[in-house]
Order: structure tokens, then C-alpha cells, then sequence
């Protein structure tokens, strides 16, 4: 688990074919496949995953993974949790 600021971030980092910039936010929906797909799936997982973070608050970010083999790069899929402030009691100090 990494840390962005005040937020805890996790990142998910693969070396497949990626998605380009400009199709990133049709990659939520469900039941999207990408054009140069060719592999099989529904096209629900990403969409499953952003519903998921909603109900969470989570943020979710697509970006650009590791190289790859045919001279692409994989996808980069970061969740920001929101910043989070502990209650004196959790920190066990005493309330003023």
C-alpha cells in the first residue's frame, strides 16, 4: 500500500496491451470491450470494480502500465482511498 498526500493508494500494474488515453473512460462501462481485443471476457470487470469503489468512496485511476514485449505498455489501475483522520480514541489519546 502506497500513500498519495493524506490518502492511502494502491496500484495494480500489468505489461498487457494497455488502454489508450482516449479510451480510458469507456473502459467503466459495462460491457465494453476494446476494439483491438482479442481475448475473451464479458467486458464487466472494470465496471464492476468502479461501482465497487463508489459505494467506498474510492477513487479509481487507469494509466499507463510496463513495457511490454510488443513494444506497448501494460495498464496502470490506481485506487485512492479518501484521507482519513483518526478519532482520539482510535490513537488512544485523550479527549481535550
Amino acid at each position: 500500500m502506497l500513500r498519495r498526500g493524506e490518502r492511502a493508494c494502491l496500484e495494480v500494474v500489468d505489461n498487457g496491451p494497455g488502454i489508450a488515453p482516449e479510451q480510458r473512460a469507456g473502459a467503466f462501462e459495462r460491457f465494453h470491450r476494446l476494439p483491438s481485443a482479442n481475448t475473451k471476457g464479458s467486458g464487466l470487470g472494470l465496471a464492476i470494480v468502479k461501482e465497487i469503489c463508489a459505494r467506498h468512496g474510492i477513487e479509481i485511476e487507469l494509466g499507463d502500465g510496463e513495457p511490454n514485449a510488443d513494444g506497448g505498455h501494460g495498464l496502470r489501475v490506481t485506487l485512492l482511498w479518501p484521507a482519513y483522520s483518526a478519532t482520539p480514541e482510535e490513537t488512544g489519546a485523550s479527549p481535550a
